[in-house]
């Protein structure tokens, strides 16, 4: 429901700048080959989306597993490839994005502030 989470073309740089992260870059040459993500692209593409998706959890009050602790979902869902999205969670959920900001230049704020 979630895809595409951004405009690729208007944060195609900032998801450059996240990719060569080497803490990014291992957790995406880690995939197991049945649960792979790829291209570096969609391996982010679908960390932001697991983020964005237990965030709507939380904002709507529906108690699941994934939404009472979800850095154990994150650590656990596709056998712990999923290393972005707590981070983004976490920056969804402690600097939420002002109605008047775009998604893309909120998810660029981000990247900025994680590297």
């Amino acid at each position: 429901m979630f895809h595409p989470p951004y405009n690729y073309n208007k944060v195609e740089t900032a998801v450059e700048k996240l990719g060569a992260l080497p803490w990014v870059k291992k957790a995406f040459d880690s995939q197991k080959e049945h649960l792979k993500y790829s291209p570096m692209k969609g391996f982010i593409e679908e960390n932001i989306v697991e983020a964005l998706g237990i965030y709507v959890l939380l904002k709507l009050g529906v108690e699941t597993e994934m939404y009472k602790d979800p850095h154990k979902y994150f650590q656990e869902h596709d056998e712990g490839s999923h290393v972005v999205s707590p981070r983004f969670y976490d920056y969804l959920v402690n600097k939420p994005k002002p109605a008047v900001q775009s998604f893309e230049d909120y998810f660029i704020a981000f990247v900025d502030e994680l590297i």
